[in-house]
């Protein structure tokens, strides 16, 4: 299940996010929940400070809530997806592209890192791309998004 909590005064449509999770459950067989939170700017900034020493805004945070040798790990939820709507509308404005699109890949993005995806290395950078642009393709195949 994915529980998705809007902090923000954007109206957000969920539906797509529970269809992409779906897809992505299947795809990695997930069997636990994972937490999914819209915030603005400043909320991010503060939570940015916080756990990684960086006083600025970002796109978007995620943080696992696993640890391999956890018992009843299922029961748990995977982690937390905390995305900016500010931050994501100008990236979406900056790529020429919906915002509902940014929104999608952004999710995309904070999961694999919750599922152990990184980027720090070209060659992890080159596998994890690849990995999110078979995602979005699937989901806007399925969805019928453009």
């Amino acid at each position: 299940m994915l529980n998705i909590i809007n902090k923000t005064s954007l109206n957000i449509y969920f539906k797509p996010f529970y269809n992409l999770f779906k897809l992505i459950k299947k795809e990695f067989e997930i069997k636990s929940d994972l937490i999914l939170v819209f915030v603005d700017d400043k909320t991010i900034q503060l939570i940015n400070k916080k756990y990684r020493k960086k006083d600025k805004p970002t796109d978007i945070l995620s943080f696992s809530y696993k640890e391999e040798d956890f018992i009843n790990a299922d029961k748990f939820p995977l982690g937390e997806i905390i995305i900016s709507v500010e931050t994501a509308l100008l990236n979406a404005n900056h790529y020429n592209i919906s915002f509902n699109l940014e929104l999608y890949k952004l999710f995309i993005h904070g999961l694999l890192h919750i599922l152990g995806y990184d980027h720090e290395k070209n060659t992890d950078y080159l596998e994890m791309k690849k990995k999110e642009d078979f995602l979005i393709k699937c989901f806007l195949e399925k969805e019928k998004i453009e």
